[in-house]
């Protein structure tokens, strides 16, 4: 996030998700499972790579994958 948006506003929203993940922990009253994270950060690579392909597509550009 900073070095995208810049230190000020990286550290902030670092924070905002932070606290996303501790009200959803609150609320719902469960304990922390770093499971459910790790599968929604598998989904974001999934939806970046995604993307990235896409936008090699419009570049006339094809991705392929490191062995």
């Amino acid at each position: 996030m900073r070095a995208r948006l810049g230190a000020p506003q990286g550290i902030t929203s670092t924070a905002h998700k932070l606290a996303r993940i501790l009200y959803y922990l609150v609320k719902n009253r469960c304990p922390y499972d770093a499971f459910v994270f790790a599968k929604e950060e598998e989904l974001h690579h999934q939806r970046r790579q995604k993307y990235l392909q896409k936008q090699a597509a419009a570049f006339g550009l094809q991705l392929v994958p490191l062995q």
